[in-house]
């Protein structure tokens, strides 16, 4: 017979080699190694689909800045007429411009960018490089970045989604604020150059529409006047005004976009499923009202690029807390009235 020491040895051997076994199960779900095969046989279509919406999104960006000048026509007279004459050297200042539109947009997609690398360095884990969405109306949809190796946490997950945005929508406040400042000091001559928008673009956001009004002495110069007049405003401001957008719509808890990702770390993987068919269904549904134009668009393309679900995290069983509980309803009560129209 066995004695119950040697059992006991032969029990604790045993328990041993089990969760030694199941050590390893565990560090193979959670480490590179998994999520590369996993994806292996997708990666180069995956590459070229990232190449191709990079190089749309950033056609669709340089499109919408020069665009916004259509309405002037002042600025528009000039071009054709340099065009005509096949000289250029008179309108350097409209080069100028297009840049104080488009370095802004950029700085606020790098912010939000910068905000999820110091994330995942903090948190240890890898993310894949940016690829731009495109979009109409707005100049795009922003970047979007994957997750090649899981969170430690939802909490992780959640502060990677979280600071993004955070950071992307307060960099385009300080742009807008300037912006707006700018163009209330401006001289009248400077005034007539530039960016000419009809109101009812800048109505299609009420919160973007209310701060605009705030900003310029709160007397509902946007809020208050018809969709079909239009206001000169300093390319920074435009700038401000489609980041400020952008980062809002990112917010959207569906599938895999930053506000998804936000949900699953808040509501579960059960309970983020039901958040994200609900907005899905209700933007399909608003997107038939002739004011929706932008959520149309952003409903169509999270769709179609950050419909699959939210990566999973190594751990799952600890909450994200109160404290994140209260900045997901602030920011996503931000981002509700920043995507939805005045009328």
């Amino acid at each position: 017979m066995i004695s119950d020491a040697a059992q006991d040895k032969s029990l604790k051997f045993a328990e041993s080699e089990l969760s030694e076994a199941l050590n390893m199960s565990l560090d193979a779900l959670s480490g590179n190694q998994y999520i590369v095969l996993a994806k292996k046989e997708l990666d180069l279509s995956n590459k070229l689909l990232r190449t191709v919406s990079t190089v749309i999104a950033l056609t669709t960006t340089l499109v919408n800045v020069v665009d916004n000048y259509s309405d002037n026509k002042l600025v528009t007279q000039l071009i054709s007429d340099a065009t005509a004459l096949n000289d250029f050297s008179g309108i350097d200042w409209f080069n100028v411009q297009l840049l104080d539109t488009f370095l802004p947009l950029s700085v606020i997609l790098l912010m939000h960018e910068f905000g999820h690398i110091l994330v995942a360095k903090r948190d240890n884990f890898e993310i894949t490089s940016p690829t731009m969405l495109p979009m109409y109306i707005l100049p795009n949809l922003g970047l979007t970045t994957g997750i090649k190796t899981l969170p430690k946490s939802l909490a992780s997950l959640f502060d990677f989604a979280f600071i993004g945005p955070f950071m992307g929508m307060f960099t385009s406040l300080i742009f807008l604020a300037l912006g707006a400042s700018l163009t209330t000091g401006a001289d009248p001559e400077a005034l007539k150059l530039f960016p000419t928008v009809p109101l009812g673009t800048l109505q299609l956001s009420t919160l973007g529409a209310t701060i605009l009004d705030f900003l310029f002495g709160g007397k509902a110069v946007v809020t208050g006047g018809s969709p079909t007049s239009a206001i000169a405003l300093h390319p920074f401001a435009l700038a401000g005004f489609a980041g400020f957008m952008i980062n809002s719509l990112q917010l959207l808890p569906i599938g895999s976009t930053d506000g998804g990702r936000m949900s699953q770390a808040i509501f579960r993987r059960v309970g983020h499923r039901t958040v994200s068919g609900v907005t899905w269904f209700v933007m399909l549904v608003v997107s038939f009202f002739p004011t929706a134009d932008v959520l149309t668009a952003a409903w169509l393309i999270s769709s179609l690029a950050n419909g699959d679900m939210v990566e999973p995290c190594r751990e799952e069983v600890d909450d994200v807390g109160f404290i994140r509980y209260g900045l997901a309803f602030v920011l996503w009560s931000a981002a509700f009235l920043a995507v939805v129209p005045m009328t």
